[in-house]
């Protein structure tokens, strides 16, 4: 299957070049040294890239996004840009930097970075983590706003319905536990040496801030997933080699991340702040790739 999306994608290659560089088609690029920009290019229409990938994600939450405010359908408003942030390009930031970066993403920030979609796997370039920057106000508005509100949106997940059968607590909305349960249905039927990556699950929903941060992990909205700790790697239990870059590490397989990636799910094995264990349902993140192609 993957051969067939290269040929897709790949012919003719002189089209799919000149398609990736036209205006306000690609917000985050890659320079001949691996660095990359968050800002976007503009477009002639004006739309900024983040809008349309936005907007089809969560089009049972947002009503429209126009004048630099989302309108939600529940009569609210919040703000889409914070444009002092939008200019800052993280690849150049010291850890300090880049962690108030972090502090501050917008949600027009949350779908900035090119996800590497379904691509083999990787060595990230320094800062380079598509996805990993959310904006808590706008997860709040969709899966709920706090402890008690997500839990009541919970809905049971049969994680690997035949080999391991473990119930699983995933936030109802916007398709994220029938996304999973579809995930685990398609993982059920790997061979046999795919299963000690998948056998013992750590958790799903878990309200608390990201090690380290005042920010909400993913886990306090039960829209992630940790697979096997045993099998994974994480930054933050690696040292930086003298320049301070984290050395890339990873055993999970491609042929799992593949299939959550095509069910709307992202990859923290895709980070330069890598978390290999960890998957997090990122609608916006796939729309924005299947719309730039």
């Amino acid at each position: 299957m993957i051969n067939k999306f290269r040929a897709i994608f790949l012919f003719p290659g002189v089209i799919l070049l000149m398609s990736l560089l036209l205006p306000g088609e690609t917000a985050a690029f890659k320079d001949s040294a691996g660095s990359f920009d968050s800002i976007p290019k503009k477009s002639g229409t004006g739309i900024h890239p983040a809008v349309k990938p936005l907007l089809q994600a969560y089009s049972g939450y947002i009503d429209s996004i126009a004048n630099g405010w989302i309108y939600w359908k529940d009569k609210s408003k919040m703000p889409f840009h914070n444009e002092a942030n939008e200019k800052l390009n993280p690849s150049k930031l010291s850890k300090k930097e880049y962690e108030k970066y972090l502090n501050a993403i917008s949600p027009a920030q949350m779908v900035v970075f090119d996800y590497p979609y379904l691509k083999p796997i990787s060595d990230p370039p320094k800062n380079f983590d598509p996805g990993r920057a959310r904006n808590s106000d706008f997860m709040k508005k969709v899966y709920g706003g706090s402890e008690g509100e997500v839990r009541k949106r919970l809905k049971k997940v049969v994680w690997l319905r035949k080999k391991v059968n473990k119930v699983l607590l995933v936030n109802g909305e916007n398709g994220a536990a029938a996304s999973l349960q579809k995930i685990s249905d398609e993982l059920d039927k790997l061979p046999k040496k795919f299963m000690k990556y998948l056998d013992n699950p750590a958790g799903t929903f878990v309200w608390r801030p990201i090690a380290g941060t005042k920010r909400l992990s993913a886990h306090s909205f039960a829209i992630a997933i940790d697979i096997n700790v045993n099998q994974s790697h994480y930054w933050r239990s690696s040292s930086p080699d003298k320049s301070g870059h984290y050395k890339f590490k990873n055993r999970i397989p491609f042929e799992i991340v593949e299939i959550f990636e095509r069910n709307g799910w992202i990859w923290g094995g895709r980070w330069y702040h890598y978390d290999t264990m960890h998957f997090e349902y990122r609608p916006e993140v796939v729309k924005r790739f299947l719309i730039d192609r």
